[in-house]
């Protein structure tokens, strides 16, 4: 354990979600997860889980309709006012790239 993840050892767990118009899709049971460790903040380097899916909605049609990307965040934070700062721009950090890699666009998210 490094000195920095000692003092964020006592913080607790946070989950930001935020929600994107986008025209990439991942699959209904295939989101894409990934694990930062060390990513830079404001609140000094981290370990975050990110989960990008893309939310399928039963609007009585089969299948059911894609709508946009999901980006769910989990990270050590002070308060909950933070976690929503930093996590939260952790998806608005990654929704560029996955939009480039998918050559498919992405929307600005809402927390």
């Amino acid at each position: 354990m490094n000195q920095t993840s000692q003092g964020t050892s006592l913080w607790p767990t946070f989950v930001v979600v935020a929600r994107a118009p986008a025209a990439v899709r991942f699959g209904i049971n295939n989101p894409l997860d990934m694990h930062l460790r060390d990513y830079p903040t404001s609140l000094g380097p981290l370990e975050i889980d990110l989960r990008v899916r893309t939310p399928y909605v039963d609007e009585g049609y089969d299948p059911h309709v894609p709508r946009g990307v999901e980006f769910a965040v989990r990270g050590k934070a002070p308060s909950l006012e933070e976690a929503m700062s930093v996590l939260g721009n952790v998806g608005a950090f990654i929704a560029p790239v996955i939009a480039l890699g998918a050559n498919a666009a992405v929307g600005d998210g809402v927390v």
